[in-house]
């Protein structure tokens, strides 16, 4: 069975922390710090990290 954590980020964003026992996926991290610390208290080791998010920035020539 996985656990799904939000951890917040920012003032109105969330990362998303997918684990079991032995696999730890982190879906759109926008700030390492929650992420390290959410990590570190339960003793978790990444096995991939997912963005679902693309920014595009355009500008003018």
């Amino acid at each position: 069975m996985f656990t799904v954590s939000a951890v917040q980020a920012f003032k109105d964003n969330y990362i998303w922390i997918v684990h079991n026992q032995s696999v730890t996926v982190i879906v759109d991290p926008g700030d390492a710090s929650p992420v390290r610390q959410y990590l570190r208290q339960y003793k978790l080791r990444p096995v991939a990290i997912s963005f679902v998010h693309t920014i595009t920035i355009l500008a003018e020539i």
